[in-house]
């Protein structure tokens, strides 16, 4: 949304940030608004015009701004408290006030407690505006520009173990088993990420580095080659599902060549997504789906009722797999609203031909209670942890 935002205005949800610049403008007086407004939009920028604080809170939820300019004197919330909130929602953001009469108490309480770029004293003169506004960008530009230096420093000092770790034999692949109702041997495995490195001892701190350092698709080459590892010695009865990071799924020809890797053992390898991260912020990720289609390669919705994804999300998945969050299972059989909401599950699932899969068992009265409610395959530490050696 671009161009003028007049006072009264409703705006229903955020906004990406247009390439003209936003300026907040705050004022009761509608010819200061309409005068310094105008002088603003002439320079080409975009202003976002509010009478009081609470409508400029409004307008601020719903689009970002470049800079904030606030009269001090405004109905109900004053200016020096308006542009303290205003830090806390855009730290980055100058911030200049507005006065007709600046005492030195006022200046004292706009510094230490809005932290103001500037002050603009009225009648507002064009030349004074300008100036202002110029100083507050430039010095914004030149704060962000430190810190972006003072981060790309910091990246390429950290970059050298996360290679290390990619590249080196660090990092293995756990087996943890999913059974049937029988629960007497494992239908297929999970391979979950484990790390040996001394500075990334985890899979979450492994994840972390390699999002960081935009090295999402290194990482799948890694698990990729070891799942190869695990789908040569598995029996061939036996499925192994691979944990995709949602990521993977920006690029479908690089996942699609990492995948075609796998095609020997195709028809036995599950490519897990989870629900926690909305698809919709990743880029054209239904080619990746179609990719994974086209391969012949199965999916699994993971953490099924923790995340994001609608519905339609979903269909459009056609996952032959779900599996159901662990918060759900747990404890599942103290608690009608959750049977009731897995039996919704296994519905689900069958009304799509998928198969539902319930994870994080940790009791055998919820092993009893899930065969109760229709779930299709049993996975949790109750009945098997992760493991190196699947003999």
């Amino acid at each position: 949304m671009s161009g003028r935002i007049v006072a009264g205005g409703t705006l229903v949800r955020k906004t990406q940030r247009s390439e003209r610049r936003s300026i907040l403008l705050v004022d009761d007086e509608p010819s200061i608004r309409q005068v310094v407004g105008g002088l603003l939009e002439s320079r080409g920028f975009d202003v976002l015009s509010a009478e009081s604080g609470e409508e400029a809170l409004k307008i601020v939820t719903a689009q970002d701004f470049e800079l904030a300019i606030v009269d001090y004197r405004l109905p109900a919330m004053d200016g020096i408290r308006l542009l303290h909130v205003l830090r806390e929602i855009s730290p980055f953001a100058p911030r200049i006030l507005m006065t007709a009469h600046l005492d030195l108490n006022t200046a004292v309480e706009a510094v230490n407690m809005a932290q103001i770029s500037n002050t603009l004293t009225k009648p507002i003169m064009p030349e004074a505006l300008f100036r202002c506004v110029d100083e507050a960008l430039a010095n914004k530009a030149l704060l962000l520009g430190a810190q972006d230096k003072q981060r790309r420093q910091r990246l390429d000092r950290e970059r050298g173990p996360v290679l290390e770790c990619l590249a080196g034999n660090f990092l293995r692949l756990a087996l943890q088993p999913i059974f049937d109702l029988g629960c007497q041997t494992p239908v297929a495995y999970e391979a979950l990420l484990r790390s040996g490195h001394p500075e990334f001892t985890g899979p979450l701190s492994v994840l972390r580095a390699v999002e960081e350092h935009e090295l999402v698709h290194e990482l799948g080459d890694k698990v990729v080659e070891l799942a190869r590892g695990w789908l040569a010695q598995l029996p061939t009865d036996k499925l192994l599902f691979i944990n995709l990071h949602p990521l993977e799924l920006d690029d479908a020809e690089r996942l699609g060549t990492r995948l075609r890797r796998l095609q020997e053992w195709s028809g036995r390898v599950v490519i897990e997504i989870t629900e926690r991260q909305s698809l919709d912020s990743i880029d054209d990720w239904e080619s990746a789906i179609e990719t994974l289609a086209d391969q012949g390669i199965p999916i699994a919705v993971d953490d099924l009722g923790a995340g994001y994804n609608s519905l339609s999300v979903l269909a459009d998945l056609q996952p032959r797999f779900l599996k159901a969050d662990m918060s759900i299972v747990r404890a599942c059989n103290e608690s009608p609203r959750k049977q009731r909401l897995i039996e919704l599950l296994c519905r689900f699932a069958e009304s799509t031909s998928a198969e539902l899969i319930a994870e994080g068992i940790e009791a055998d009265a919820e092993i009893e209670t899930l065969k109760s409610c229709g779930a299709h395959y049993l996975q949790g530490y109750r009945l098997g942890r992760p493991s190196f050696d699947i003999h």
